[in-house]
């Protein structure tokens, strides 16, 4: 099944190849990453934040998502924080939704995915979350209730999760 979206018709984040620089006028650092190319990332940027003086707050996890200690730390936060993300797509994405959910905005972030692998789709039908290495354009069966789900050119910020469909909705039976 082809679906003709252009690129233009898209929420899906086009990730910059290189890290983002950090931005010096915040007032305090929070750094998290993901995995071992990630935690090079963050290494750097924590390198760069001390020679700013800044005060700095770290976190690293080998596997998984720092969304659970990002989203902890920031409950103390106030404005002049900025927050600097690093790891694979599907941490990353959770890491920025605990962020947003904290009430940072898009300036007060930074964000370098370092692969993909895993993503989250998102059922329409019984709003359960799968988790699988699909690519966008692929089908996906969905965890909760089975449907075949085509994986849409859409991530929602909220769910940290792209948006899916049924495959086949509109073939006879369906």
């Amino acid at each position: 099944m082809a679906v003709g979206v252009s690129d233009q018709h898209t929420s899906v984040p086009r990730w910059a190849s290189e890290p983002p620089e950090v931005d010096a006028s915040g007032r305090r650092f929070l750094v998290v990453s993901s995995g071992a190319r990630a935690r090079e990332v963050a290494e750097d940027w924590c390198a760069a934040i001390e020679t700013l003086g800044r005060p700095l707050w770290s976190h690293h996890v080998a596997d998984g998502s720092p969304a659970q200690a990002l989203a902890e730390r920031l409950a103390d936060e106030r404005i002049g924080a900025r927050v600097m993300i690093a790891g694979p797509e599907l941490p990353a994405l959770d890491a920025l939704r605990a962020a947003h959910r904290a009430g940072a905005i898009d300036a007060e972030l930074r964000i370098h995915v370092t692969g993909g692998g895993v993503r989250r789709v998102q059922c329409p039908h019984c709003h359960a979350h799968t988790e699988a290495i699909v690519a966008v354009g692929e089908t996906v069966s969905c965890d909760g209730c089975g449907r075949s789900l085509f994986v849409y050119h859409h991530v929602s910020r909220l769910h940290g999760a792209y948006l899916g469909f049924m495959a086949d909705a509109e073939e006879p039976g369906a």
